[in-house]
C-alpha cells in the first residue's frame, strides 16, 4: 500500500534538495548519514515524521539514498531516483523484505544496494548522480498498474 503515498500529495512539490537520505530510526546517527549534515543540498528525513511531511520531503529530492524500505517505496511512488542505502545490519529480516518488494516488478535488476564505502570519497553532487545513473525506475504504465491493483484489493470505500 505504499506504493499509494503519492496520493497524499495535493501537488507535485518542488525540488528542493539534490539528495535526500532516508535512514531508518536504528541507522540515523551513523557516520555515513552525519557526513551530509551539514550540506545544503541534501536533507536528512526523518522517518518518525508525520506521513504526509515524508513523503512531500522525498518527492522534494532529486534522489533518494534510504536505509529503511518504506522510503524506497514511497520513493518510487512519487518517482524519485532510490537505492536502498545498506548502512548496517541493524535491521530485521535483514534483505528479504527488500528482495520481496522488488520482486513485484518486470525488472529483475530494480533491486540496487550501495554501501557507505562505495559512495565515502563522493561529495552529494556525485552521489546524487549515482543514483540517478544506478536507478532503474518502473515504466509508468507498470507502476499505475500495480497502484490501481492496490487500489482495487484495497478499495477506501
Amino acid at each position: 500500500a505504499g506504493l499509494l503515498a503519492s496520493y497524499l500529495l495535493n501537488t507535485q512539490p518542488a525540488k528542493k534538495y539534490r539528495l535526500g537520505i532516508l535512514p531508518h530510526y536504528v541507522d540515523a546517527q551513523l557516520d555515513a548519514v552525519q557526513r551530509f549534515k551539514d550540506d545544503p543540498t541534501v536533507h536528512i528525513i526523518d522517518a518518525t515524521a508525520p506521513c504526509r511531511q515524508v513523503v512531500r520531503e522525498i518527492a522534494e529530492c532529486d534522489a533518494l539514498l534510504s536505509s529503511s524500505l518504506h522510503g524506497l517505496i514511497v520513493a518510487d511512488s512519487v518517482g524519485t531516483p532510490n537505492l536502498h542505502f545498506k548502512l548496517s545490519d541493524n535491521l530485521k529480516g535483514g534483505s528479504y523484505k527488500f528482495q520481496d518488494y522488488f520482486s513485484v516488478f518486470e525488472d529483475p535488476d530494480r533491486y540496487t544496494v550501495v554501501t557507505p564505502d562505495t559512495l565515502s570519497q563522493m561529495d552529494a553532487t556525485a552521489v546524487t548522480t549515482y543514483v540517478i545513473d544506478s536507478y532503474h525506475s518502473v515504466p509508468a504504465e507498470e507502476l499505475q498498474s500495480i497502484k490501481q491493483r492496490l487500489i482495487d484489493e484495497f478499495p477506501l470505500k
